[in-house]
């Protein structure tokens, strides 16, 4: 299940919360659901992915 679709369902107090986490992802520095270093691991470890099958 993506993260976007586990915040979809979470109640509306608990959408502010990473859903890695639980930190605060209402920062403006995260994306998805994630806070920002939550997001950053995950777009770290795309770009691994992409690095490692090119």
């Amino acid at each position: 299940m993506q993260a976007k679709e586990l915040v979809n369902q979470l109640p509306k107090d608990e959408a502010d919360m990473c859903s890695e986490c639980g930190q605060p992802a209402d920062n403006g520095e995260g994306w998805d659901g994630l806070c920002g270093s939550c997001a950053d691991r995950v777009e770290n470890e795309l770009e691994d992915r992409r690095s490692c099958s090119a």
